[in-house]
């Protein structure tokens, strides 16, 4: 007669077979956009238009946007399973005339699993999750004095975070509390190390960047400062003027930022080198399922995965479960998606009775 432990493993294998042939209802697939200017909203337009907005979208994804235009997006195109839906918007601005300027974009939001795959295939970098969350300190100093502006509504950080959104950066301000203010007291201060570390303590979720801005010889200096795990990262930028010497840092600060946020398929290839024999079975340990739902989100990213033929539940033990994964590629081309994604990520060190371990994070 089977054992208790048995038979609770037996039902929770059970129970995972069954989330897995029935996905949460009203699920949505992740979608980004992208967008473009047309001439009309007639069907004649379209293709083109969707097709610089398939560009856009691609853009913002890939610390290298300058390389999506050496890329054949045709298969993307071709795919109707790529393009979710799209919609029209008329814009109109101000110019210096006086007589605002319309414009018709086509949005249209696409598949991101196929998109990321698409860019990994093609050997670019890829933002890990789909993009950089980043806290950006916008310190200004001026005749005014020294102050903290407000992203969501000076017109200098409002030219800065579009500047970034377009390359796969979304930053927010701090919430300018009294201990937020205390990192722009010593900005030009010798306790600016310790008041960074502080302030990546109280936003754990990102990266921390503070750019000083202040007059110089050539009209504007900003100086850059980007906190992460791995310490942190100066350098400078100038115009002049204060919008121009933003602009100008904005590339770097991308650059940096890719270094610790973007996945690089030839980097996952060689840290999966050990464990990889090509197309076939592998037994993976899935680790961090406390959530309730965890198991059917990252069965359903792995599913979703066209290299993956097979997935089987084969033992549940506390907070983990062991699955047999049937690929129809290299283990290395699942694990560079998997990392671009985000969520399932390769952890080092042994994997007692599989091959490897991968850790559900969201």
């Amino acid at each position: 007669m089977p054992s208790t432990l048995s038979w609770c493993r037996g039902a929770l294998v059970a129970l995972f077979l069954c989330a897995l042939a029935h996905p949460a209802a009203g699920q949505v697939p992740e979608g980004i956009q992208g967008s473009a200017v047309v001439a009309d909203r007639g069907a004649a337009a379209r293709p083109e238009g969707l097709a610089r907005a398939l560009a856009d979208a691609l853009q913002r994804l890939t610390p290298d946007p300058e390389r999506i235009a050496e890329l054949d997006l045709a298969p993307l195109l071709a795919d109707e399973m790529v393009l979710q839906r799209y919609s029209y918007e008329q814009v109109s601005r101000p110019t210096a005339s006086g007589i605002p300027s319309i414009r018709l974009l086509l949005h249209g939001w696409f598949d991101a699993v196929a998109l990321r795959g698409f860019l990994v295939r093609a050997g670019l970098p890829v933002w890990r999750g789909g993009g950089v969350r980043a806290v950006l300190w916008l310190v200004l100093d001026d005749e005014a004095g020294r102050r903290l502006l407000d992203t969501a509504r000076d017109p200098l950080a409002a030219e800065l975070l579009a500047r970034l959104a377009a390359r796969g950066v979304q930053a927010a301000g701090p919430l300018g509390d009294l201990e937020d203010l205390r990192l722009v007291d010593a900005v030009a201060g010798d306790g600016l190390a310790e008041a960074l570390a502080a302030a990546g303590g109280r936003y754990p979720g990102g990266p921390v960047v503070l750019a000083w801005i202040r007059p110089d010889a050539e009209g504007a200096a900003v100086d850059w400062h980007v906190a992460s795990d791995a310490g942190v990262e100066r350098f400078a930028s100038g115009g002049p003027g204060a919008a121009i010497a933003l602009a100008d840092g904005a590339p770097r600060l991308v650059g940096v930022l890719a270094g610790s946020h973007a996945v690089r398929a030839a980097q996952v290839l060689a840290a999966a080198r050990e464990v990889e024999r090509g197309p076939g079975d592998y037994l993976v340990w899935i680790e961090g399922l406390e959530r309730a739902g965890a198991w059917a989100a990252a069965s359903a990213l792995l599913s979703a995965q066209s290299m993956v033929a097979g997935l089987v539940p084969e033992v549940a033990a506390a907070e983990r479960a062991r699955v047999r994964l049937t690929l129809t590629a290299p283990l290395g081309d699942l694990l560079s998606l998997l990392a671009a994604d985000g969520r399932l990520q390769a952890v080092d060190g042994p994997a007692a009775d599989a091959d490897l371990r991968l850790r559900w994070q969201d």
